[in-house]
């Protein structure tokens, strides 16, 4: 599902959460009263909303707009970061959105700036969290997820290759 994130105006961070979950662990959230991303470090969640399922896992984010009601139930013992923030206007989604993780150490390096408050720590959770958005700006079609791992070493090469030329060509003093 495409999501357009170009307009997003972060108010604030509200705050970056570690949680440790055990397997059936559950609960329910009615009216989420900021927006949200959900990083799972280790185990997987499965989240419920309007009658549709979303996993939260090593491979997926999930982006979370404020206002809904959901229910979500750990199926394993498993660790997530939690980072809730305000936006001056609604998320593009009315859902749970779900984002291929490919960086999964943004969430980590918020979590330690929030947790351990040193100078400018704000500012940079704001630069990474806009980065983020960023970064999955790109719209997303869906592609069944047996032809996407037959895909995904070839994506994640390219990906890779693209940023490594990118930085040679920014050190390359002869380069166009």
């Amino acid at each position: 599902m495409p999501c357009d994130f170009s307009d997003i105006v972060i108010e604030k961070i509200i705050g970056i959460l570690k949680k440790d979950f055990g397997a059936g662990d559950s609960k329910s959230i009615t009216m989420r009263k900021s927006e949200g991303i959900i990083v799972a470090l280790s185990g997987t969640l499965r989240y419920e909303h309007n009658g549709k399922t979303f996993l939260s896992d090593e491979q997926h984010i999930l982006v979370v707009p404020r206002g809904i009601t959901y229910s979500f139930v750990s199926l394993t013992k498993s660790t997530s970061i939690v980072i809730n923030f305000h936006a001056q206007a609604p998320l593009p989604t009315d859902t749970f959105l779900s984002i291929e993780q490919t960086s999964p150490y943004f969430a980590g390096r918020m979590e330690k700036l929030w947790t351990f408050r040193k100078a400018s720590y704000k500012l940079k959770c704001m630069s990474l969290l806009y980065s983020f958005f960023a970064d999955h700006n790109q719209p997303q079609q869906y592609m069944p997820s047996d032809k996407y791992a037959l895909l995904r070493p070839g994506i994640h090469y390219l990906r890779e290759h693209y940023k490594i030329q990118q930085a040679l060509r920014r050190q390359c003093t002869v380069c166009p």
